[in-house]
């Protein structure tokens, strides 16, 4: 760089020199006299710029707290702070600056003239504003005390553009940092990583810091923002060419600054710290070699010109005076400073330099007080990032024992026969030649506790446990998963006794069909070997495998043999006893004020919740008591379990929920006989299970509700959703067809699956008679139908016992339905629903009336006695006509009168014919059906 700069230097003295020739006349002219840049104030012993000396002047002795000008001061300077949008050349050639990125951040660039009374040189560590250590460049810029930074550097030194900051030599001694302690300013989880603590290690490589200093680092994008909390150093300090105090040789320093921007080129290949910018920074060997290589070929290719470009330099300042261009590039402006840097050549009046002097050798001395101790940060030098250990303890989840695990004592039982038993006792075992247990399998729905319960193993028992989670284990490379899942076992062998806990068992070892993959295969396969490899015999140690899942059917047969998976314990959806003992549990560490019947009460009303569900009711109860209550003194009430209740579903209803309107026995006029018998079917049950058991009965598992349309059977349906509050499931018949072969009566088994799973629960088929049609009746070929109707009649008496779960189906054609459906044991209670009577038809008059503005002259037990024949549903018509005619007449009326109900009574006639009643009553006598 700095070659091709002399010869265009060259070219341009050459140029200038015969144009000053040509102007030059006959008699010689008289040089003005030279007076000095830098002048010592007289009176505060400053060294004032000459630019600066008469606003110095007006302002020396005024204490005024703000800085207008710069300044220098006992090796000091005080510089006035400016931006590289204010200096667009200075960012251009920062640009072009063959300097590592890493380190152009790291740039302070002053004028050249400031380095000599600063006792700095170019790429030496400096102190800015006693805080951060930066490295030194040199720009020309129009006003000498001008310093540019980093906006970064200035955030951190909380400065803005035109503040005033500080530059000096950085003071000794200076300490190695043995280990750096760093606090993040947000804690990510790679802090910890050996990988990312190399990072640090390689970018802060040879940087100087202080305790409280901040700086920033990009990860993979990530931006992390540390402060070093403590620094740790070595005894030995680290030492400079530069003493801490030595008066400035002004001739040496510029001889040697010359020397140094001549023979000095740096490119990015070259920098990499502080300690490659300054050579006499202690650096490695390989660095140093390189340095002195690269230094002897630049010292013999600019030797020769070197002293031709200084003395062109010279005399072309002193035939051509006049003040520097600011425009002019580093390279020229500043070795045109190098033989006179105190010089200048333009006059100053005698009465603006009053005052004013040469600086004295006293003020050139260096008198640097700094309270701070920097320490240099090397490779060897240890980084711990403290906010990574709390950050880990924070992400770990509280212990979890046997005795916090509500509503599985029967599982914690089996656990502690099968695990405890054989670390305690092993004798027991070799008394009666018992092998180990070499595994136990936990198998239940969702959210029922299996992951709590080996949670609650790894933190009881007393022995090294390992844990694997499924989906985590696999890899993409070919062999590493069956090798992992080895090495894993291998470990626990060594440290036997030992439990390794499998969660998620279903995603790791799925049946091995066509449709598996092959690595899935060779994965069972592995572990198969291992199970069989464990060899549990009275003289080992106890090796054990806890596995859990929510798909036991998936996982393959081969591992579910004895040898392998000794027991299976189910941990199923819990009673409405275990729900009061998880909630109990749940509400131990919260403040409340529950009383143990409202908590049994809520325990009764959550029906199909698992632990999960329960424990999401007490997480919205809680913040349902924040909302609404004091914080300072919070305490959770019933009403607050009610309000969780009501927004929490169970698990098991979430892919089949209903929003089921709001129906209550209320809504329903008359029928009372249907709602008691309704009431003993569904309700009983559930109120008291104890007298059913007295009398060695047996609760109904479905009702039939058949009779004419419009008669309210569906409403029946709801209504009983409501009130029961067990979990509802609505089927309408034909919705459960598929086109595919076998896919029809898989839907039937899933309804089934998902009533089993949300118990205890309705199911209700709406439109019977077009899922559960005769046998033989069908005239297509595929028969589909006859084998929904068989796995119909499977799932509700078939081998697997359907506990909990009432079956509730409507229907207008009873004939239709196949009589191996309506037999005892199946649906065996079937009510007709019949046409209303009078006592009937009063009540939905008058259900409907209280929501319609009506005229006094509407009575309605005349309306009741004319709408003889009428069905429910043709009652709700007449009511809506006749509210239909009073806005024909008048859009704003604000009643409905008589006359309405009148003209409405003409227009809807009853559908229901007396043919249709008399089938009704044939069928029951045909088919020996009597309504209970």
């Amino acid at each position: 760089m700095f070659r091709e700069d002399s010869s265009v230097i060259k070219k341009q003295l050459s140029l200038q020199k015969k144009l000053i020739i040509r102007q030059l006349p006959k008699m010689p002219a008289k040089p003005k006299a030279a007076r000095s840049e830098w002048n010592e104030c007289a009176q505060c012993g400053k060294i004032i710029n000459y630019r600066h000396v008469s606003k110095h002047s007006l302002q020396c002795g005024v204490v005024t707290g703000i800085e207008t000008s710069g300044y220098l001061y006992h090796g000091t300077l005080h510089g006035i702070v400016s931006s590289f949008a204010k200096n667009s050349e200075l960012s251009s050639d920062q640009k072009n600056l063959k300097v590592p990125s890493s380190i152009k951040s790291d740039l302070v660039y002053l004028h050249p003239s400031c380095l000599p009374f600063c006792k700095l040189a170019i790429g030496q560590p400096c102190l800015v504003d006693g805080q951060y250590v930066q490295i030194i460049w040199p720009y020309a810029f129009n006003d000498p005390c001008t310093i540019v930074m980093s906006d970064e550097l200035l955030l951190k030194l909380d400065k803005k553009v035109d503040d005033s900051v500080s530059i000096c030599c950085l003071p000794q001694p200076h300490w190695q940092a043995s280990i750096l302690h760093l606090q993040p300013k947000c804690c990510k989880d790679f802090h910890s990583s050996n990988d990312f603590i190399k990072y640090l290690q390689l970018k802060l490589d040879g940087k100087f810091f202080c305790e409280n200093n901040k700086f920033s680092v990009n990860y993979y994008g990530q931006a992390c923002s540390f402060t070093i909390k403590k620094i740790q150093g070595f005894t030995e300090h680290l030492s400079f060419q530069v003493s801490k105090s030595r008066s400035v040789d002004t001739k040496g320093t510029d001889n040697m600054l010359a020397d140094s921007m001549s023979k000095m080129e740096i490119s990015s290949e070259k920098i990499t710290s502080f300690a490659d910018i300054h050579p006499e920074t202690p650096t490695s060997t390989k660095v140093k070699q390189k340095i002195s290589c690269e230094k002897k070929i630049l010292d013999e290719n600019l030797s020769q010109d070197e002293n031709s470009l200084t003395t062109s330099c010279t005399s072309l300042a002193n035939e051509n005076p006049g003040p520097s261009n600011s425009s002019c590039s580093l390279s020229n402006s500043f070795v045109e400073t190098l033989k006179s840097p105190v010089q200048v050549s333009t006059p100053l009046s005698s009465s603006t330099m009053q005052g004013f002097h040469t600086p004295s050798k006293a003020n050139l001395t260096c008198d640097i007080n700094c309270e701070r101790t920097f320490f240099k940060v090397t490779t060897n030098t240890k980084i711990v990032v403290n906010g990574s250990e709390k950050k880990s303890q924070t992400k770990k989840a509280p212990s979890v024992f046997y005795s916090s695990v509500g509503g599985l004592d029967a599982q914690i039982a089996a656990l502690r026969e099968t695990i405890d038993l054989p670390l305690s006792s092993p004798d027991l075992f070799s008394a009666y030649g018992l092998s180990l247990p070499k595994g136990i399998l936990l198998y239940g729905p969702s959210g029922c506790g299996k992951t709590l319960l080996m949670r609650a193993i790894s933190n009881e028992v007393q022995c090294f446990i390992s844990e694997i989670k499924g989906p985590e284990i696999w890899s993409k490379y070919f062999g590493e998963t069956e090798s992992r899942l080895r090495e894993i076992f291998r470990k626990a062998k060594e440290r036997a006794p030992s439990i390794i806990l499998i969660d998620e068992f279903d995603s790791l070892c799925p049946k091995r069909q066509n449709s598996a993959t092959e690595l899935e295969k060779r994965v069972v396969s592995t572990l198969l070997t291992l199970m069989d490899g464990i060899s549990n015999d009275v003289c080992d140690e106890l090796l054990l495998v806890v596995a859990a899942t929510s798909k036991p059917e998936v996982i393959d047969s081969a591992l579910r043999r004895p040898g392998r998976f000794d027991r299976e314990i189910e941990v199923g959806v819990p009673t409405a006893k275990d729900r009061l003992d998880i909630l109990k549990k749940l509400l131990k560490n919260i403040p409340n004020t529950v009383t143990e019947a409202e908590v049994k009460d809520i325990a009764d009303a959550a029906h199909g919740f698992v632990g999960a569900d329960l424990s999401a009711i007490c997480k919205e109860a809680s913040l349902k008591a924040l909302r609404t209550g004091n914080h300072s003194s919070v305490r959770l009430t019933v009403s607050h379990l009610i309000h969780g209740l009501n927004v929490t579903n169970p698990s098991a209803m979430r892919e089949v929920l209903l929003e089921v309107p709001q129906v209550h026995w209320s809504d329903i006029g008359g029928q009372y006989d249907i709602k008691q018998k309704l009431k003993q079917a569904i309700e009983w049950p559930l109120t008291h299970p104890e007298v059913f058991t007295n009398m060695g009965i047996q609760p109904s598992k479905g009702i039939l509700l058949y009779g004419p349309p419009g008669c309210s059977k569906t409403m029946i349906a709801k209504a009983l959703a409501t009130e029961s509050g067990l979990n509802f499931i609505a089927i309408k018949g034909p919705e459960l067809f598929n086109k595919w072969v076998g896919e029809s009566e898989k839907a039937v088994r899933e309804v089934f699956r998902k009533a089993r799973a949300a118990a205890p629960a309705i199911i209700f088929f709406d439109e019977i008679d077009a899922l559960a049609i005769q046998r033989g009746s069908s005239s297509g070929g595929s028969n589909v139908e006859d084998r929904v109707l068989a796995q119909l009649l499977t799932e509700i008496d078939g081998v697997e016992k359907l506990k909990d779960v009432t079956i509730v189906a409507a229907t207008n054609r009873p004939d239709m339905i196949d009589e191996a459906l309506l037999r005892p044991g199946r649906i065996d209670r079937i009510l007709y629903i019949p046409l209303p009577d009078l006592l009937t038809r009063k009540d939905i008059f008058r259900i409907r009336v209280n929501n319609m503005p009506v005229a006094s002259d509407v009575c309605i037990d005349s309306l009741a006695k004319s709408t003889e024949g009428y069905s429910g549903a043709e009652i709700c018509a007449v009511c809506q006509e006749a509210a239909l005619i009073a806005l024909e007449e008048n859009i704003d009326v604000e009643i409905v009168e008589l006359k309405h109900f009148e003209q409405s009574l003409d227009i809807v006639k009853p559908r229901i014919t007396d043919s249709l009643l008399q089938f009704y009553k044939d069928y029951e006598q045909r088919s020996s059906l009597h309504s209970v």
